[in-house]
């Protein structure tokens, strides 16, 4: 009989350092949905509160990418009409009754950007070596680790 040893510490340090990875780089989009909320509430229309209050984000992992959607999903009572999209594409902005702008959500994504960029940078891609990024995209190349992308909830459905 025959026997092999075969030293695996190295890899049950990489599945470690891995684990520890993708737990943070998860908490790293739940605090970019967080930067992007709070950049995007000042330009959501205004007149009751539900679709300011109706904000919400998801992760998906679909490797090798952590998809990141966010949006606004807000729902008349009385017709069951979902208005996010509609006051987003086609209400213009001097239309909105108290405060809101047109295109709230893509504007609150691009105001958010710098501090999404700078996040990453100290959050998430200083764990890896030669990670890098690219500014002036909400793609962001990280080499080979993996690209955070930025969805409207309701394009999501359709990945």
């Amino acid at each position: 009989m025959t026997s092999f040893e075969i030293d695996a510490n190295g890899f049950i340090t990489w599945l470690d350092k891995t684990a520890h990875n993708f737990v943070r780089m998860v908490r790293t989009m739940k605090n970019v949905a967080e930067i992007i909320r709070i950049e995007t509430i000042p330009l959501v229309p205004l007149e009751y509160g539900g679709l300011e209050q109706s904000y919400d984000y998801v992760t998906v992992n679909r490797s090798p990418f952590i998809l990141l959607g966010v949006g606004f999903d807000a729902v008349d009572e009385k017709s069951g009409f979902h208005y996010a999209q509609y006051q987003h594409d086609e209400i213009l902005t001097e239309q909105h009754p108290l405060r809101g702008e047109q295109f709230y959500l893509t504007k609150g994504i691009m105001l958010s950007e710098d501090e999404v960029l700078e996040l990453i940078e100290t959050d998430y891609l200083s764990l890896f070596e030669g990670g890098n990024v690219s500014r002036g995209k909400t793609n962001i190349d990280a080499g080979l680790h993996p690209r955070f992308v930025f969805f409207d909830l309701e394009d999501w459905i359709g990945l």
